[in-house]
């Protein structure tokens, strides 16, 4: 029995042992491989290859490969009418372009990899690896780089394509596909290669539906009033400012589960939107609120209408409606925040208000009430006092205060008013110069994201604008130079040629109290765009 007992254990053993060999493992211990995949030129077809005539490209690496987001990573300059097929396997990668693809005479071709190829085991990135061909006899050598930015806030435009046509006319943008082409990096950066002496109408485009054509409103663009011809004389770089053009205010979409109320989302900010609803006898009032169109109508129980634009229709299908009251916003000025003595002040609601009851609204002390001018602005209540310094007052609004076509204040709202000294404010005053007498101008004082003051100008070359009674503090200066008047930013517009309005937006020195704060802006610094 020891014997047989033996040599079971030793058959065990070995049949254990050749199943451990069996068995890949991951090598372990040694560096962590850290480099990003080669080509291997000699078993690869030769990059940079002229009067190509092929319809397969074949790529060999040193090591084992996977490819992904071709869709996405890769570009193809000039484009090609068919994305073609990439086909991995090891090292080895294949592009194969579709047999309909007719590529152009005597063109070079990039196709750039962005960060598609990566190795097998530690996903170490080839970045921009690129193979140039040519169907002609020679390889274009020149490049143009530059940058985009976003025309209203100066920040750098990520995958935007830039665009080079040969054919000049301002139409080519809707109608054909670029002859070359890249994508902007993170930083708004951008560089075409190999590209051919000739004039080229430079265009940016956000392609949205990845087709390289203009021919979405909702892409942003960007464009060069002139052609550029290559070589260049210089190294300048290319800038392009985007902007999404803007079409006329219209209501996009609603929400309207509330009788008597439909909250309209907008495009724009702007109260002017043309509409009508299908029930002609009810009555409405509007407000812009919250980046928002406010209709109040007069409720109709168990009904349901529509809402109609010159565009689209909605239907109002209001449900039971739910308890709402009248409430400051989150918004209104602080509870802890301190007034200036001589002043006024802006409270927004959870609504807007169409009135108000002035008999029951007081702002007063322990003891004494004092008097208050009250008015509506855009539906919030403004107040204009005059209060002792260093004292404590008392904000009261009584059921019946204030209202709109729907609600009513039910409940007494109480806020406190701390009135400081008047030397614990200061004034910014702006000296503007240089203006152009037949553009509006707007100046906005933000603090936080928010904005505190605006006043606009027109029809001067120069003026003082003075922002007063201001809490001490870090702000933000926007000046807008509105051409039209309306009265906020428009952007650029490129069938008719438009650039967008200028607009500055400078970061203050800290407002100290008791103190003039004086800046100068010159006008002049705003430049045409190209």
């Amino acid at each position: 029995m020891t014997a047989i007992y033996r040599s079971i254990l030793f058959l065990g053993f070995v049949t254990l042992l050749i199943a451990a060999c069996a068995k890949p493992v991951n090598p372990s211990g040694g560096p962590k491989d850290k480099q990003a995949p080669k080509l291997d030129t000699l078993n690869s077809d030769s990059n940079f290859k002229s009067n190509f005539s092929g319809r397969k490209i074949n790529l060999v690496f040193d090591e084992y490969i996977t490819i992904s987001n071709t869709s996405k990573e890769v570009v193809i300059s000039p484009p090609t009418l068919y994305f073609p097929k990439f086909n991995q396997r090891g090292e080895k990668l294949s592009i194969e372009f579709d047999e309909r693809e007719v590529l152009k005479e005597d063109a070079t071709y990039q196709i750039n990899f962005g960060n598609a190829i990566k190795d097998l085991n530690e996903n170490n990135k080839l970045e921009n690896f690129s193979y140039v061909f040519s169907t002609g006899d020679k390889i274009d050598s020149l490049s143009v780089k530059g940058r985009v930015i976003d025309d209203l806030t100066g920040a750098p435009e990520k995958d935007m394509l830039v665009m080079l046509y040969d054919q000049i006319e301002d139409s080519i943008v809707y109608k054909e596909r670029p002859l070359y082409f890249a994508r902007t990096d993170d930083a708004g950066k951008f560089e075409i290669n190999n590209l051919r002496a000739d004039t080229f109408k430079v265009f940016g485009l956000q392609d949205v539906n990845v087709n390289y054509y203009y021919d979405n409103a909702i892409e942003k663009i960007a464009y060069l009033d002139s052609t550029i011809t290559l070589p260049l004389k210089d190294s300048t770089e290319i800038i392009l400012y985007a902007f999404t053009e803007q079409s006329d205010p219209y209501i996009i979409g609603i929400d309207a589960k509330i009788p008597g109320l439909i909250k309209a989302v907008i495009n724009v900010p702007d109260d002017n939107i043309d509409f009508t609803l299908s029930n002609t006898d009810l009555k409405t009032n509007t407000y812009l609120w919250n980046d928002s169109l406010y209709i109040y109508y007069t409720p109709v129980p168990d009904s349901s209408f529509y809402l109609i634009t010159p565009l689209d229709s909605f239907k109002v299908a209001p449900r039971k409606p739910k308890p709402r009251k009248l409430n400051f916003r989150s918004s209104a000025p602080k509870m802890s925040a301190s007034h200036y003595p001589n002043s006024n002040m802006l409270l927004s609601f959870s609504e807007p208000l169409s009135s108000f009851m002035d008999t029951l609204i007081a702002i007063k002390d322990t003891v004494n009430s004092f008097p208050v001018d009250y008015s509506l602005i855009k539906g919030k209540l403004n107040l204009k006092y005059d209060l002792k310094d260093s004292s404590v007052y008392s904000l009261e609004l009584l059921p019946g205060a204030i209202s709109n076509s729907l609600l009513t204040l039910e409940d007494s709202l109480s806020y406190r008013l701390n009135v400081a000294k008047a030397e614990d404010f200061g004034n910014i005053i702006i000296d503007g110069i240089k203006l152009v007498s037949t553009y509006n101008y707007i100046f906005k004082l933000e603090r936080s994201n928010s904005t505190i003051a605006e006043k606009q100008i027109q029809n001067l070359e120069s003026t003082i604008i003075t922002f007063e009674h201001l809490p001490a503090g870090d702000y933000t200066l926007t000046v807008i130079e509105d051409r039209n008047g309306n009265g906020r930013w428009d952007p650029g517009n490129y069938g008719t040629k438009t650039k967008s309005e200028n607009i500055s937006t400078t970061i203050l020195d800290k407002l100290r109290q008791s103190w003039d704060l004086n800046i100068e802006f010159d006008g002049s610094t705003f430049t045409d765009k190209n």
